[in-house]
């Protein structure tokens, strides 16, 4: 004779092996690996370097009139003198400058590597965003120039070292120069017209397109391509979009503020800040301050694809943000001295503040967290749910798969990492601006400081 499972007897079999799921899914599995030994008497703290993918660590120390690299604990010749420690966009390089018998040379993944002028003082190190080429300036006397993978390139009086600009793939490279006492751009091996002075160069994606703003005779211009455009008092953020097409930047003049696009300018404004194009180039948002008004006479916006969005007492400069797939776009924004998000134009709750460097959205785009203040402590919001309350919230990280989020926090003297919101261990410090790295859908990592100890934290859940 068959008999049928009773009802209640498959629920509970059900809600045992639920339980058994969810407890082996919320498991985490912490290691700790120590990365460097952290001697305050000989280091220079403020040395203190990361890799991008938060693996490696590398400082310098002084001990006996000469400096040393410690790279992953591992410490290496000593000189003279050193430059910074620099690591190449993958992690994988690192390269630092240093003095020996009054010669200058690179020591690259430990190897030295004469300069191709050994006595002209290398001022800066850098790879190109690709990791595959080195680039480092040279002052010779008073002459500086920049030898891109061992070839140095024409001297300059002087060569802005923050204005270093190279694309993606590393074939084009722009900087902003110094000739007597006028200043241009050099790009591609060609120096543009001398102006009174200009700003840092702006390369498209592709790096085959480059703008800048210039000043002459005191009014200021746009130079797109080598075409001078119309004058201004004041050219700020250029910007270009999708396949190098179109191109945008916001100006000033006679105290009023416009938008350019493609050489058209826009209506005038009161203001305009934070100019920025979506990852694929195809939508372009800026903020203003405009003459009209809504009924609490505010008037900030975003305008978003050329439609002026919504009015508020405030939209916080900087915070603009696209997803990664262009198709969302969020902003945080102020009414009445409170704080909050604006997702694809739905309003979250309102807060103190909102902490708009960590506003992320998800891998797939689906989801969105961001940190916010209330009453002086700190909470994220994830997709409107809100975690328990800290000091502080550094980082916002996100899984591959876009199903868990961890963020790293501060709770009076210790620091920590939540994954799914529960706790994980305490540490002195999370390094590196508390970064949380997925390194695939069950695993993460980051860097803490414990006593005199950089450890390596991997969390496997």
């Amino acid at each position: 004779m068959t008999h049928k499972p009773n009802t209640l007897y498959l629920l509970l079999v059900f809600s045992i092996l639920s339980q058994a799921i969810c407890a082996q899914e919320n498991t985490v599995a912490t290691t700790e690996k120590i990365l460097a030994k952290l001697d305050k008497k000989l280091m220079d703290e403020n040395t203190i370097v990361f890799s991008n993918n938060k693996k490696r660590i590398a400082f310098k120390i002084n001990r006996q009139k000469k400096q040393y690299a410690i790279i992953d604990g591992k410490q290496g010749k000593g000189y003279d003198s050193m430059g910074a420690i620099i690591f190449s966009p993958n992690g994988n390089r690192v390269v630092y400058t240093a003095l020996k018998q009054k010669a200058w040379m690179l020591v690259v993944d430990d190897k030295e590597v004469p300069s191709v002028h050994p006595m002209a003082i290398i001022k800066t190190v850098l790879f190109s965003p690709d990791g595959k080429k080195m680039l480092y300036l040279i002052q010779k006397g008073k002459k500086m120039a920049l030898v891109n993978n061992g070839l140095a390139g024409p001297f300059f009086d002087e060569i802005n070292e923050n204005s270093i600009t190279i694309s993606k793939d590393g074939q084009n490279i722009a900087y902003t120069v110094q000739k007597g006492d006028k200043q241009a751009i050099f790009y591609n091996g060609k120096t543009s017209p001398l102006f009174s002075q200009v700003g840092f160069p702006v390369l498209s994606n592709s790096g085959k397109r480059i703008g800048y703003w210039a000043i002459n005779n005191g009014k200021a211009f746009a130079v797109i391509d080598n075409n001078i455009g119309p004058e201004y008092d004041q050219v700020m953020t250029i910007a270009f979009g999708k396949d190098d097409q179109e191109y945008a930047y916001n100006c000033k003049k006679n105290e009023k503020h416009y938008v350019v696009i493609n050489g058209v300018e826009s209506e005038q404004y009161e203001w305009v800040h934070s100019l920025m194009y979506s990852p694929d180039g195809s939508r372009l948002a800026y903020a203003i301050e405009s003459k009209e008004h809504n009924e609490e006479d505010f008037n900030h916006a975003v305008v978003l694809d050329g439609k002026k969005m919504k009015i508020y007492e405030t939209v916080v400069e900087g915070s603009l943000l696209f997803s990664h797939d262009s198709k969302h776009f969020a902003c945080e924004v102020e009414w009445h001295d409170e704080f909050f998000v604006v997702n694809d134009g739905i309003e979250g709750k309102r807060y103190n503040d909102v902490m708009q460097i960590t506003i992320a959205y998800s891998p797939d785009n689906s989801r969105i967290g961001y940190a916010f203040e209330n009453d002086s402590k700190r909470h994220v919001s994830i997709d409107g749910e809100v975690g328990e309350e800290c000091d502080d919230i550094f980082c916002i990280a996100f899984s591959p798969d876009s199903k868990r989020v961890a963020y790293s926090a501060r709770a009076a003297d210790e620091e920590y990492v939540v994954l799914n919101n529960k706790k994980g261990k305490s540490y002195n410090h999370i390094a590196g601006q508390g970064t949380i790295v997925f390194d695939d859908q069950h695993t993460l990592h980051y860097l803490a400081i414990k006593g005199d100890n950089i450890i390596l934290v991997t969390e496997r859940f």
